[in-house]
């Protein structure tokens, strides 16, 4: 089975080795399991997942995205979508604090504590995604576009990444519109049970 990171707390290079082969193996692994029990697995996964059955199969819908464009297949795009499949998971199983990405900006210039300013901004920039790749439809609330929620996400990630040396935040912000279309034509579908 394929190792579960968590990509907030990791360092990068340490014990785990992030190199695209050793990426692609994990997600060809995940991708296999995934056509061996699909329809059960989204049915039983669906209803009752813990959060990190939940998280697994996402990322396997998400390497299997991935696999259909060769093109795409890059580290960067793996480790993108392994933590897209822990954010959309933690937005599942969490109410976000708030649905609008300017409270993660003010709550970032009002903060005191560093933490709790990097952790505003990664949580701004996660919301702002989940708008572009998950519910677009909420993007037309209050005066903002879908672009306007593409261009402060990749914002937040852009200033988290120079905060606090997070990676991911790096790819994240470079991958924004890829990885958002990824989410919204391939693995929404599939959720959805549209095939």
């Amino acid at each position: 089975m394929a190792k579960v990171v968590d990509l907030e707390n990791a360092r990068w290079a340490r014990s785990i080795s992030f190199d695209l082969t050793a990426l692609a193996k994990n997600a060809a692994i995940i991708k296999g399991k995934m056509v061996n029990f699909r329809n059960d697995l989204k049915r039983r996964l669906i209803v009752t997942a813990s959060p990190g059955e939940f998280k697994m199969f996402l990322s396997g819908l998400f390497s299997e995205a991935i696999f259909k464009h060769p093109s795409l297949i890059s580290r960067e795009s793996l480790l993108c979508g392994i933590y897209f499949a822990q954010v959309l998971t933690q937005f599942l199983f969490e109410k976000p604090k708030s649905w609008w990405a300017i409270d993660y900006l003010l709550e970032h210039a009002e903060a005191t504590a560093k933490n709790k300013r990097t952790n505003a901004l990664k949580c701004g920039g996660d919301l702002c995604f989940l708008v572009c790749a998950v519910y677009p439809e909420r993007a037309n609330i209050r005066a903002m576009t879908l672009r306007d929620y593409q261009a402060m996400g990749i914002g937040l990630f852009q200033r988290h990444h120079t905060v606090s040396g997070v990676e991911i935040s790096y790819y994240m912000s470079k991958q924004f519109s890829n990885m958002a279309n990824i989410v919204y034509g391939h693995i929404l579908p599939e959720l959805q049970g549209v095939r």
